[in-house]
């Protein structure tokens, strides 16, 4: 905003990248307030200098300001589901519950935001559970984080997508072609497998026959379970 205010007047933008060539360089109108308002997408990582100026009028000096605006790589998606408490009586479900913890606190160690992980732990909403958690270890939970969650994170444009891969970590008990996701709940091999497909139509907004290796999102999937060589076959895929 230009304080004071001169009412509607014209503002120049100026968005300059760090190699110094123009990104944006465009003239805004105020509102009757003096304020104004650009958004932008579409930019590479690195630090922007954005600067505004305004010529003046009679009445008031013209007047100009200048920010940097720093613009982070694209970074993934992280759903992590363990399927044990560090509550259980069970050494083999306390062994789960740390492994699970060991990932996403490995997540936080390498600057992954919080906000791009999904943490699903029986744990949850306990007085053990990890400020990392962000729902309890549902079957439900987790096609949810997938389907949904996920690609509302994704990138928008084609040439990021290499670089926000969907990461899926499970950890628990398992038999031929299934993972515990609770005691008494299970995900089978086709269901995951359906639950990823359905991330690439989500986050791409492409029906599942125009999919191809040019839009798709990498997915990488990490299964903590016996047999879990089971799921090779209905999980193997493009960009898996």
């Amino acid at each position: 905003s230009i304080y004071p205010n001169p009412g509607r007047v014209n503002v120049n933008l100026s968005i300059v990248h760090p190699d110094g060539t123009h990104v944006e360089e465009v003239t805004l109108k105020t509102n009757d307030e003096g304020e104004f308002k650009y958004e932008t997408a579409e930019l590479d990582a690195g630090s922007y200098a954005v600067s505004a100026s305004w010529d003046g009028n009679e009445i008031y000096r013209g007047t100009s300001a200048e920010l940097e605006l720093p613009v982070q790589d694209t970074t993934g998606m992280f759903v992590i589901l363990t399927s044990g408490s560090t509550q259980s009586s069970d050494q083999r479900k306390r062994a789960y519950a740390t492994v699970g913890q060991y990932s996403a606190n490995s997540l936080l160690a390498r600057g992954i935001p919080m906000s791009r992980i999904q943490f699903l732990t029986p744990d949850y909403g306990t007085e053990v559970a990890s400020p990392i958690a962000t729902g309890l270890n549902t079957k439900e939970n987790l096609t949810h984080a997938i389907e949904e969650w996920a690609p509302a994170l994704a990138a928008t444009r084609l040439s990021d997508r290499a670089k926000s891969p969907l990461t899926v970590i499970i950890i628990g008990d398992g038999i031929f072609g299934h993972i515990y996701t609770q005691v008494d709940e299970v995900i089978s091999s086709g269901e995951l497998a359906s639950a990823i497909e359905n991330f690439n139509v989500n986050a791409t907004n492409l029906p599942a026959q125009d999919l191809s290796l040019a839009n798709m999102f990498p997915v990488n999937i990490v299964l903590e379970a016996p047999k879990s060589g089971s799921f090779i076959d209905d999980l193997t895929g493009p960009k898996h």
